[in-house]
């Protein structure tokens, strides 16, 4: 490593002994104060020729016991990985992690809607309903709701304003520069 040409003003008192009268070119009263203040560090990240410090990356932390234990009672107890994980301060992943390691037995994503309610929600959406409003009816997300019409083979009305086939748009366009030019070249 290099050295700064000037140091910081508070490591110069340390290394003149605290003075602030220190004469010019004075001797360091110890080799570490003055191998501290020497030490190149970057003067900031507007310096010219170097790249911006990259972002720190997240502090990695280990569990204690007693939180490897609140989740997995807090899991058995039915509440859900994200709870949790927001709960401890931790990603969901690391709670399935610890769940894992704990051979605790994952719930299956449990659906939503019984057969009875997809027969309903699917005789009031060709009366009219909106996929919204049907959704705030069975509290369930409207993609639930959409997801358990197309299993039913229910015909879903296009969104207005959009096309009425979407999903045909997206895959006949060009994915990459290389394929429009293709297609155009045809």
């Amino acid at each position: 490593m290099g050295r700064l040409s000037n140091p910081p003003a508070h490591l110069k008192q340390l290394v003149d002994g605290g003075s602030k009268n220190a004469k010019q070119g004075s001797k360091p009263q110890s080799r570490a104060l003055y191998a501290i203040a020497t030490v190149a560090r970057p003067a900031s990240s507007e310096e010219t020729g170097r790249l911006s410090n990259p972002t720190p990356r997240p502090v990695q932390r280990r569990l204690c016991r007693a939180e490897t234990d609140t989740i997995v009672s807090n899991y058995q107890a039915g509440q859900s990985l994200r709870a949790i994980a927001q709960l401890l301060g931790v990603h969901h992943h690391t709670v399935a992690a610890h769940l894992q390691r704990h051979g605790t037995a994952r719930r299956l994503n449990q659906r939503k809607m019984t057969d009875i309610d997809v027969a309903e929600a699917s005789r009031r959406y060709e009366a009219g309903d909106s996929l919204a409003s049907l959704a705030s009816i069975f509290n369930v997300d409207p993609a639930t709701i959409r997801h358990e019409l197309r299993q039913t083979a229910t015909t879903i009305r296009p969104q207005p304003g959009r096309p009425e086939d979407s999903d045909a748009s997206i895959r006949t366009a060009p994915t990459t520069p290389m394929a429009s030019r293709a297609a155009t070249d045809r």
